[in-house]
């Protein structure tokens, strides 16, 4: 869901301005079709009166209600999906510090401990899970509550509010 939600966002903003775009221009080629006399040129000339002569209960008009609360249900679903803060707090008051940076800048000071060989990093408002692959002959834990003790000293130096949740794969065999 962490690479869909954003995805998904994007795509449906983009379907929605070439929407909106779409019904922009059709409305200024009618506009201008009409102020210079020639009447409807996309849309049919007699659609007004066929707007008023359908009634609710049409089934292209139940049709066009249904697709409309599915859309809208849609967007708001992909409007309130919550997403990691783009900044976290700081024990300064004001101060934040933006989390993309701050991802990278913690997953290059895990590469180096000794016996990682990958680390991921994902932040959210309160916690940092860290991600460390091993595959040294160096025992897992241990690399695993250095990696701990080096997340815990970060947030110390830079006053972070943030709890660091370490996972450890180890992958034996290799050498």
């Amino acid at each position: 869901m962490r690479i869909a939600i954003p995805v998904l966002t994007r795509l449906l903003s983009a379907l929605c301005a070439l929407t909106v775009a779409a019904a922009g221009a059709l409305i200024v080629v009618e506009v201008i079709a009409n102020w210079t006399g020639n009447g409807f040129v996309i849309l049919p000339a007699d659609w007004p009166s066929q707007l008023r002569s359908t009634a609710w209960e049409a089934p292209i008009a139940r049709n066009a209600l249904l697709i409309a609360l599915l859309v809208a249900l849609v967007l708001l679903l992909v409007a309130f999906w919550r997403r990691p803060p783009l900044t976290v707090d700081t024990h300064e008051n004001g101060l934040r510090v933006e989390r993309h940076a701050l991802e990278a800048s913690l997953r290059r000071r895990l590469d180096v401990i000794d016996g990682v060989d990958e680390s991921r990093v994902r932040i959210d408002a309160n916690r940092i899970r860290a991600s460390v692959e091993t595959s040294r002959r160096i025992d897992p834990e241990s690399v695993r509550l250095r990696a701990v003790e080096e997340l815990t000293s970060f947030c110390t130096l830079h006053d972070l509010r943030l709890t660091p949740d370490v996972a450890l794969r180890a992958k034996r065999g290799q050498a």
